[in-house]
């Protein structure tokens, strides 16, 4: 690749650990861009774990493709690199997890603030990604895990308990979706070529077909505003303990974060949903060093979000913060995850 100046993108949202790999892996182009979407579909197979898809890595070797130099010249026939299968479907199955155990932690927060509780959560797994059986294995164990933390809740409002909080329907569309509409008296052809997708935009259009549904996008606040995209917090414990969350208010109130003693504080953040828990791993999470340019035993550093990815933080004193007067000017600060 370093021969032909043939580069990728970093892995979205990824660590950079490709030490003697930067000048292949750092630029960011769109041929860059093209690349990965070429890996991306060479890959594919494992991820969706197409039948026989070994056979298709023979001695872990990816098969040779057609990439773009960075001037956007194509060539053929590149050996790329050998793959550990072993290794990556493990790398994915950590992925998946962590995706479907964010999720989970923010259903069950969202769960548990209604009044009263829903004893009876169905969930709909819909686009491409979801047609791999991991995707389907892993949800089914997260949601054996969180039922039981949800049952404890639902016990303390003294709600009769259902035998299975959460039901997983598959994407439409697939074998085991055609099962589950058996299984529920839902007449459907495996032939039907009107038969719905299992494409998101299908599953959405379905829910919203149905009366008294509402369909709520937590990527937004109650007045359709883009929402808060992270959790910032401090370390206790080797845990993060959350300040602000994905529901603090854009420009909203100030929340008082440490003493403005020190001319140096950390702060840490996530863009997880397990974030919210207060038992997320700190070694899970992005820290920032901020520093003061003044220094006050009497005051402290408060935070606030100031767009869906930025925050902004000032020194002042408790009774004058709500007034409007600080000891220093905000200071916003751009937050990002895996850079």
């Amino acid at each position: 690749m370093k021969k032909h100046k043939v580069y990728f993108t970093w892995p979205n949202g990824g660590a950079k650990k490709f030490d003697g790999f930067q000048d292949v892996i750092a630029k960011d182009s769109k041929w860059a861009h093209l690349n990965m979407q070429r890996m991306r579909e060479i890959l594919r197979p494992i991820w969706e774990s197409h039948p026989k898809f070994e056979d298709k890595f023979k001695e872990n070797q990816l098969p040779k493709m057609s990439l773009f130099t960075n001037i956007g010249e194509q060539v053929t026939g590149i050996e790329v690199l050998a793959v550990n299968l072993k290794e990556l479907d493990q790398i994915l199955n950590d992925k998946i997890r962590a995706g479907v155990d964010s999720f989970m932690e923010g259903m069950l927060d969202s769960m548990s603030n209604q009044k009263p509780r829903p004893k009876k959560l169905n969930i709909f797994l819909a686009g491409n990604s979801c047609r791999s059986e991991k995707v389907s294995k892993i949800f089914d164990q997260e949601c054996r895990k969180f039922e039981t933390l949800y049952k404890k809740k639902l016990e303390q409002q003294g709600k009769e308990l259902e035998e299975s909080i959460f039901e997983l329907f598959p994407p439409l569309g697939t074998d085991a979706a055609l099962k589950k509409q058996e299984e529920h008296k839902v007449p459907q052809g495996s032939d039907d070529i009107y038969a719905p997708t299992g494409k998101t935009g299908v599953a959405i259009g379905l829910l919203k077909s149905r009366t008294g549904v509402k369909v709520v996008d937590a990527n937004k606040d109650e007045n359709d505003e883009i929402a808060f995209k992270f959790v910032i917090g401090k370390m206790r414990g080797n845990k993060l303990i959350p300040v602000l969350t994905f529901e603090s208010k854009l420009n909203g109130k100030w929340e008082r974060f440490i003493l403005a003693d020190e001319p140096e504080f950390d702060f840490y953040y996530t863009s997880k949903k397990s974030g919210l828990s207060g038992g997320l791993s700190i070694h899970e999470t992005e820290r920032y060093t901020c520093h003061l340019a003044k220094t006050d035993a009497s005051a402290s550093v408060y935070m606030r979000p100031k767009s869906p990815s930025e925050i902004e933080y000032i020194v002042a004193r408790e009774n004058e913060v709500a007034v409007g007067k600080y000891l220093s000017e905000p200071v916003t600060i751009k937050l990002s995850v895996g850079k």
